[in-house]
């Protein structure tokens, strides 16, 4: 999967602006979903047909968003500095001297005035090395992201925007595997996960899905520090319980567990602080969908180099493909 994971990790795209990472996606998945769509906001939904008599036995969306924390130019000052705003209002994604690349290929470092108030973020800049504004190469409305950066340590990876795509990785990858299957499942890529999940309504309501998995990345707790956060890099993929935005099913999570435990998949629990907006807005969708949740762990997400083990991204893939090939104890099944 590393060959993979790096190119997805070095394609540019920041919410609403997906292009690159889309069409990575779209040569991967052709020849692995017997149909593909894109809708109109951008997402890609791939679809594998049931084995049996084309009889599905559950209708399943598993879902990941495709983007990452991005800026968009909002106004350049007559010394050249660029003043930017970010997609989700998640301005600690780019700390003072960040490197950044913009769509049409500008770099820059980020920098920020003195300031200690709560406005910091209002006094932040991009310097793209111009002394004044005649003639700057950017112009209000591009957007850009963290600068590309991959390296390997060991079963470590660590890469700007890998928290925001070990989830289309994990997707891709079980596809790759999944020989048949007895549902009708939908792989969503979803657009916009990091500007309050836009993406993902659309796309559950052109499926209406019975169940719905969300698999993505959340913060590890086992740094210097002792974050409240249950996860350790190395110990499998989180199965979601609760956080502060939702309860997921618990059909779902007994699911989860149960499959991961026959195959001898070990997974940890989360009960986390933070929300999953994108798992949130599926569970409400149409007449409501079952809904959960599998978390990669990441250290030092959203910044400018998250951390995964490759031993969990190969058992959240291990874990979806044992889901979707077994039937689903749902009530009254």
């Amino acid at each position: 999967m590393k060959p993979l994971i790096r190119q997805l990790t070095e394609a540019l795209g920041p919410s609403g602006r997906e292009d690159a990472v889309r069409s990575i996606i779209l040569r991967e998945v052709k020849s692995l979903a017997d149909d593909v769509q894109v809708d109109a906001l951008g997402n890609v939904t791939a679809y594998r047909k049931p084995a049996r008599n084309g009889v599905a036995h559950s209708r399943i969306m598993v879902a990941t968003h495709m983007d990452e924390i991005g800026l968009v130019v909002s106004h350049i000052d007559k010394e050249g500095f660029v003043r930017f705003d970010i997609p989700g209002s998640q301005h600690d994604g780019f700390p003072i001297g960040a490197r950044v690349q913009f769509l049409n290929g500008v770099k820059g470092v980020v920098g920020r005035e003195p300031s200690t108030g709560a406005d910091a973020s209002s006094k932040m800049f991009v310097d793209v090395g111009i002394s004044a504004a005649s003639k700057h190469p950017l112009t209000v409305g591009e957007f850009g992201a963290h600068e590309r950066y991959h390296m390997e340590m060991g079963n470590r990876l660590s890469a700007n925007s890998l928290d925001a795509r070990i989830g289309v990785a994990v997707l891709i990858e079980v596809m790759r595997r999944l020989n048949s299957t007895r549902h009708a499942v939908y792989f969503s890529f979803t657009v916009q996960g990091r500007t309050h999940g836009r993406g993902i309504p659309p796309a559950a309501y052109g499926i209406e899905p019975e169940i719905g998995i969300i698999v993505g990345g959340s913060l590890a707790g086992d740094t210097p520090g002792k974050l409240k956060a249950p996860m350790v890099l190395g110990g499998g993929p989180c199965v979601m319980i609760c956080d502060n935005a939702m309860t997921f099913s618990p059909v779902v999570v007994d699911w989860m567990i149960a499959s991961a435990q026959k195959a001898h998949i070990p997974v940890q629990r989360g009960v986390l602080q933070e929300g999953a907006v994108e798992a949130m807005k599926l569970q409400a969708c149409g007449n409501g969908v079952l809904t959960g949740g599998l978390l990669i762990p990441v250290r030092y997400l959203h910044s400018t180099s998250p951390m995964v083990d490759l031993k969990d991204i190969e058992y959240a893939v291990r874990l979806v493909k044992a889901m979707l090939v077994k039937p689903i104890p749902l009530p009254g099944n």
